[in-house]
């Protein structure tokens, strides 16, 4: 018996024709190695929210993270129309990695490049600008939503998946200017962006995600300090709040829903307010520290004050003996009480 190892070579179909999906099964073409270690993943982003796992673990998942952090090494597509995961075949495009299709036909459709582009602050921006063009252009010519965050993707390693996987040349990764060559009318004439278009990789959740917690480290301080034991539950109100108003101002025209807003202001407040506790408590004891070295350092300059000033006062007194002045009289010269006179008479 034959085993179904999902493969399939390019092939030529009517016009219009939707392409077979392929039943589930096990997809041993698949490389995890350039994947996170822990990805996030989820059973279903909208219900369900995003959870890191271990990368074995988040593979089986429906949804998974495949980008690193600080990297694009796979372009992302989600096509909603009929036939969406054969959408690279009908618009002249070289095959992708892999797509995975769902029962409705529509899909997700994974390049993968041979060099992968860094998008952290520090990196090259030249790189980020092209790579981010060439995914314009390439959603452009399949028609791709374009509101698709691209922070996790169907997983082709679930076991439910109906998944279709590229030749070796195509797993193997593309140039960016291969890449180029197929699309090169869009990149002459790039459609214009309703809204600032977020990098491969960072979608509104991760940009709503990115302004909160900057919000958060600050406006935590009025919370955490106060006696009030519903603080942590007060601070995570706001929190929500201030989420809700920021998802209105910055996706005017497509808001994300209310649940995604929820689930990332309660994960913002969550670890805002655990770690403003610690740092609240270090700096305590910081403080409490800094007190106490200033109080030995002055406590040590304050005595040599007062025994330079007995010393001065002690020889005065001695003078005064000296002249024939009485203990009392002395006393009442010096401002001191007579016993502490007497002391300062007694010999040796």
């Amino acid at each position: 018996m034959k085993t179904n190892t999902r493969t399939r070579s390019r092939s030529r179909t009517c016009p219009g024709t939707p392409a077979p999906a392929p039943a589930p099964g096990p997809a041993p073409q698949i490389d995890t190695s350039d994947w996170p270690r822990r990805p996030y993943c989820s059973a279903d982003v909208k219900t369900y929210g995003l959870h890191i796992r271990p990368l074995a673990q988040a593979a089986a998942h429906k949804y998974v993270q495949i980008n690193p952090p600080a990297q694009i090494q796979y372009l992302i597509f989600d096509v909603d129309h009929a036939a969406g995961a054969w959408a690279w075949e009908s618009d002249g495009l070289p095959p992708p990695a892999w797509t995975v299709t769902g029962s409705s036909g529509h899909g997700h459709i994974v390049y993968r490049l041979a060099r992968s582009v860094c998008k952290s602050q520090a990196a090259r921006q030249a790189p980020q600008r092209w790579a981010k063009a060439l995914y314009l252009a390439l959603r452009s010519r399949m028609r791709a939503d374009p509101s698709y965050s691209r922070h996790v993707t169907r997983s082709p390693l679930h076991p439910g998946a109906h998944v279709w996987t590229g030749p070796d040349s195509a797993r193997a990764g593309y140039d960016l200017g291969y890449l180029a060559e197929f699309v090169a009318r869009e990149l002459a004439a790039p459609a214009p962006e309703p809204e600032p278009e977020p990098e491969p990789g960072h979608g509104r959740n991760r940009t709503l995600f990115d302004t909160l917690r900057v919000w958060a480290y600050v406006a935590v301080r009025a919370y955490v300090r106060s006696s009030d034991a519903s603080s942590a539950e007060r601070f995570a109100e706001h929190a929500l709040q201030h989420a809700l108003e920021r998802n209105s101002d910055l996706f005017a025209t497509r808001a994300l829903s209310y649940n995604e807003v929820k689930q990332t202001a309660k994960s913002v407040a969550r670890w805002t307010w655990r770690h403003a506790q610690e740092a609240v408590a270090a700096s305590d004891a910081r403080f409490s520290a800094v007190q106490a070295a200033r109080g030995r350092a002055g406590g040590a300059a304050s005595g040599e004050s007062r025994r330079a000033a007995s010393a001065d006062l002690r020889a005065q007194a001695c003078g005064l003996h000296a002249a024939g002045r009485t203990q009392a009289q002395i006393a009442l010269a010096l401002d001191v009480q007579q016993s502490t006179v007497s002391r300062w008479l007694k010999p040796g």
